[in-house]
Parts: C-alpha cells; sequence; structure tokens
C-alpha cells in the first residue's frame, strides 16, 4: 500500500528524464548512412560516373537504407521473441498497475507485452515516442509482489516515455551494420553515461519508494535472466542484459550489477 500512496504523491518529473538526450532518429540513422553515401559518391566518379549521376546514386543508395534500418528497428530490438498481447482479459493486474501509473504520472500508455519465458526480465522499444512497447517474461511477471512490479513498471514507463527511446532503439538495429566499438560509441552518446542506474534513480523519482524496485532488482537478480531469442545488441533495451554474454557492441562498459543497483537504491 505505501507504494501505490507514494506513486500518487510522486508526480514531478525526475531531472535527469526530463533532460536526457532528445537524438532524433532520423538525424541518427542520417549520421549513420554519411559516411557511407559520400564513400559511394566518390567511387562512382572514380570509375568514370558523372559527378552528379554519382551523388544521386549515392543519395538514393543511402535514404533506402536508412529507410530500412529506421523501419527495420522494432523488430531489430524484439529479436526472436515471440510476444503475446497482454490485455486487461488476459493480464489483469499489469494492465490496471499501468493504467494507474500513467493516469498518475502522464505517462503514454504503451504497448503491452508478455513473453512466455522463465527469466525474469523487461524490454522497452519503440522507433516512434507515440508507439512505444513494453514487455516482460512470465517468469518475471509472475515472480513480482505488488510492490515490487510496481516500481518496475514506473521505471519501464519512465523509459518509454523518455525523449531519447527512439533513438536507443533504432540503435540496435544501426548495430548490425556496425563495427561494435563504433556502435557502443553511439549507443553512449544517444543514452548518456551509467543510463541503466540512472533510469533507476528516474523510476524512484516517480513513486518516491525506493523499496519497490529493489524488491523488483532483487527478484530478478534471485532467478535467471537470460531470454531465449532476445536481440543481441538490445542490452541498453532491458533492465539487464538478457543475454548469457554481453557482446561488445550493447556492453556500455558501465553494466553495473544487479546487487549494485539494489544497494544504490536501499541507500537512497
Amino acid at each position: 500500500m505505501a507504494a501505490s500512496t507514494g506513486a500518487r504523491e510522486g508526480t514531478r518529473k525526475p531531472a535527469s528524464a526530463a533532460t536526457a538526450n532528445a537524438v532524433s532518429p532520423v538525424a541518427f540513422v542520417a549520421a549513420v548512412v554519411a559516411l557511407p553515401v559520400v564513400v559511394l559518391a566518390v567511387v562512382l566518379a572514380l570509375v568514370g560516373v558523372p559527378i552528379i549521376w554519382a551523388v544521386a546514386l549515392a543519395l538514393v543508395a543511402g535514404g533506402a537504407g536508412a529507410v530500412y534500418l529506421l523501419s527495420s528497428s522494432d523488430k531489430a530490438a524484439t529479436g526472436a521473441l515471440v510476444l503475446r498481447p497482454a490485455t486487461e482479459a488476459s493480464h489483469p493486474r499489469l494492465f490496471n498497475m499501468v493504467d494507474g501509473l500513467c493516469d498518475s504520472h502522464g505517462f503514454r500508455h504503451p504497448n503491452l507485452f508478455v513473453i512466455e519465458d522463465d527469466a525474469r526480465n523487461s524490454l522497452v522499444f519503440g522507433r516512434r515516442a507515440d508507439a512505444t512497447s513494453l514487455a516482460i517474461t512470465s517468469g518475471y511477471l509472475d515472480a513480482l509482489s505488488r510492490m515490487g512490479l510496481e516500481g518496475l513498471l514506473a521505471r519501464e514507463l519512465a523509459r518509454a516515455n523518455s525523449p531519447g527511446m527512439p533513438a536507443a532503439t533504432v540503435a540496435v538495429s544501426v548495430g548490425r551494420v556496425l563495427p561494435g566499438a563504433v556502435c557502443r560509441a553511439l549507443v553512449r552518446r544517444v543514452l548518456g553515461a551509467q543510463r541503466l542506474q540512472i533510469d533507476d534513480f528516474d523510476a524512484v523519482g516517480y513513486t518516491r519508494y525506493p523499496p519497490g524496485l529493489a524488491e523488483a532488482l532483487a527478484t530478478q537478480a534471485q532467478g535467471n535472466v537470460v531470454v531465449r531469442g532476445a536481440a543481441p545488441r538490445s542490452a541498453h533495451l532491458w533492465v539487464t542484459s538478457p543475454i548469457a554474454s554481453v557482446p561488445d557492441a550493447a556492453d556500455l562498459g558501465e553494466l553495473a550489477s544487479l546487487d549494485i543497483r539494489v544497494d544504490a537504491l536501499r541507500e537512497l
């Protein structure tokens, strides 16, 4: 009950959420394809294609590549996951709690999904700010108490409504065509440093009840977090890495352990 009361009182927007990096996904992709476009135009010109045609062909190719990266980003973020829509009839506790938090804090209501997996993890993604999605594994949903679920959902809804979420989602698609070190640098540029811990603190800024999220993360730490079919480069979109070994491109170098994050929350 304390957690629910705190959620209704905590209506202020955390400073870090309000000032999150709002990189446009279109600008992000344009920056990524700019160099290949220039290189292609130069190569075409060197092999004898008139400069005007070389530039035009390179721009068309770059535009097609950008459209593909943008349009495929949600699918890239979900990988081989099987997402089952969560409705008020199928998952009333989840649906009603999300409704309550959205009403309390003005969050946009995301598309809700359940991933049938015993692992304990949760994913937020969306290349458009008005069409984000929240997916939680059935194992995590079943393991969480009401207080823990409220803390987790506040965190995930804050992320879903973050200005940086569209570009963070597109980063997964971009990561499939870039070297790991370059992709890691781009993800850091979009999300900023220590993003996982900052997301934790943002959630507490809404609920005003750190024990709720601390319990959610502790529950996660007590089980398996590896989700079958998770996209290899999507670790930054999950509560914690969903794969056994975080690939270089997804590893921000700052993925603090769940135990460290729980301890930080308990010190608040």
